[in-house]
């Protein structure tokens, strides 16, 4: 395959690794509870997530019930952000979730502000 195959391949995989873990409500399936689901072993999942392997079309599909995500989910590419969108999510990334909703709740704050200001 081609190196634009192995990139598609390598986003799929990671999209796969990253719908599992934010499953179930953020609590997420291992590999081993979504690989029985799937009545695969987690060896097969784990090459999947890695982009080492493809699953067929039937299986992804399934996986994508599973997880609750739309097929198009583990193609899409994502977007570009910008340094300040970069640095924002890089440093709230690591705190705690009462950190982050003070944060979201100044944020929000700020654009009603903003909104009413510009749009009122």
């Amino acid at each position: 395959m081609g190196s634009s195959g192995s990139t598609i391949q390598r986003r799929v995989g990671e999209r796969m690794q990253q719908a599992r873990q934010e499953a179930r409500g953020h609590q997420g399936y291992t590999q081993q509870e979504l690989a029985t689901l799937l009545k695969v072993t987690p060896v097969t999942l784990s090459r999947w997530e890695t982009g080492v392997r493809n699953p067929s079309f039937e299986l992804l599909e399934r996986f994508a019930q599973i997880v609750g995500k739309p097929l198009s989910y583990f193609f899409e590419e994502e977007p570009q952000k910008d340094e300040f969108s970069q640095t924002l999510l890089r440093i709230t990334d690591q705190l705690g979730e009462e950190e982050k909703e003070d944060i979201l709740e100044y944020v929000n704050l700020r654009y009603r502000r903003w909104y009413n200001k510009h749009k009122g």
